[in-house]
């Protein structure tokens, strides 16, 4: 619901920074309007009124109004170049915009190693609220998975700064070389009106370090969704993300495995 008050509230709502005595109380209904900003999403408009400069106009409403709305406009006897709002450059009318992303799906896995190295490929897709996927464009998705905090260290090359979980050497490779460690958390993000992502767990050093021995770490994974810059919000999982070498047939075999799909991705280790 659009909130505005008439010319008449001007008088009962004054700006606690003003008006001076003397100037028009235009603008006094701004400090009104901000008070229901966070109730919903905000849209702004640097103005110049005559009386303030860098004014930021508030359209307010209650955050589970999704319809259509009329914006009013008016005019100030004391400023007339602010004579209406705006929404988007348009005036007269828009739309309120709180969709979110709904239905995260897991729509296909496969291994795209190839027996060549280790890369398990999962897809996922999902929807807008609204049914419109332009609409998430306030949306952000990211993947967020963490491991054990053991064993943590800066990564290598440590750039950007960030602390890797390395699983135990041996069997797995030395500590601090190229790919042996894993980012704690490792992040992901991207926009949410692709509605699609594809995620992809891979062993990315294959110099396992004998003895060898059969050995599994584990992450847990969470997909999760931001709009207009709020907290994230979970919309799937747990999933557990496991890397294991172990021996099967006497051939030593690394697998990267999800427990959301029995798919995997293996790579045997070439005799030495």
């Amino acid at each position: 619901m659009l909130l505005w008050p008439s010319a008449f509230s001007c008088l009962l709502h004054p700006r606690a920074d003003g008006p001076l005595p003397g100037q028009p109380c235009a603008l006094a209904l701004i400090g009104h309007q901000r008070e229901a900003v966070g109730k919903g999403r905000q849209a702004s408009e640097t103005a110049s009124d005559g009386c303030y400069t860098e004014v930021d106009l508030y359209l307010a409403f209650d955050s589970t109004d999704t319809g259509t709305y009329t914006v009013v406009s008016y005019s100030w006897a004391f400023c007339p170049v602010l004579d209406r709002w705006f929404w988007n450059g348009n005036e007269s009318e828009g739309s309120t915009n709180n969709a979110y992303p709904v239905s995260f799906t897991l729509t296909g896995a496969s291994d795209d190693g190839g027996g060549v190295t280790v890369i398990l490929e999962r897809d996922f897709a999902w929807q807008s609220s609204d049914g419109n996927p332009s609409d998430l464009s306030n949306c952000q998705m990211r993947e967020k998975v963490t491991y054990s905090n053991t064993n943590n260290s800066p990564c290598p090359n440590n750039n950007p700064p960030q602390a890797c979980y390395y699983p135990p050497s041996p069997p797995w490779p030395v500590n601090g070389t190229p790919g042996s460690g894993y980012p704690n958390p490792t992040l992901v993000e991207g926009p949410a009106s692709a509605c699609g992502f594809k995620d992809y767990n891979s062993i990315t050093n294959l110099s396992f370090v004998k003895p060898y021995s059969g050995s599994s770490f584990n992450g847990t994974q969470y997909y999760q969704y931001s709009c207009n810059g709020g907290d994230w919000t979970n919309i799937y999982g747990p999933t557990t993300i496991t890397r294991s070498l172990q021996n099967s047939q006497g051939k030593w075999v690394a697998t990267a495995s999800a427990s959301d799909t029995t798919k995997t991705s293996t790579y045997v280790l070439k005799v030495q």
